[in-house]
């Protein structure tokens, strides 16, 4: 996929979610790391809570691998590219401007219904 349309990226990814984008360009640039869930927050900018369920997604899609880390309170996070297929490299690209990043940000808050949840109509 080189598509660099907003909407093909965020079905291609499954993003649903800024934090979704934003902790996935996150690990993008640091395929294996480790954090506790409250660093990986800080440096996002997000509250736990939205950080938590975003990592749920993204380890639900098969896109991060999580591990005990022993002799650290963090976890290891490893980004699966391979279940990133094609669009990862087209998704960097586009968030490499902030208007790019806004453009896919503002993407994912009009498909969000009132109620938090994703809108399927769309």
């Amino acid at each position: 996929m080189q598509s660099t349309d907003p909407a093909q990226l965020v079905e291609a990814a499954g993003l649903r979610s800024a934090c979704d984008l934003d902790l996935l360009l996150f690990f993008s640039r640091h395929p294996r790391v480790v954090l506790s869930s409250e660093q990986l927050a800080a440096y996002v900018g997000y509250d736990l809570p939205e950080v938590a369920r975003a990592l749920d997604r993204l380890l639900g899609a098969g896109l991060l691998k999580r591990a005990l880390n022993h002799g650290t309170p963090g976890r290891m996070y490893v980004l699966e590219v391979d279940h990133a297929g094609a669009w990862l490299a087209p998704l960097r690209r586009v968030c490499e401007t902030p208007d790019g990043r806004n453009a896919l940000k503002a993407l994912l808050r009009e498909r969000r219904s009132p109620t938090g949840t994703l809108d399927r109509r769309r």
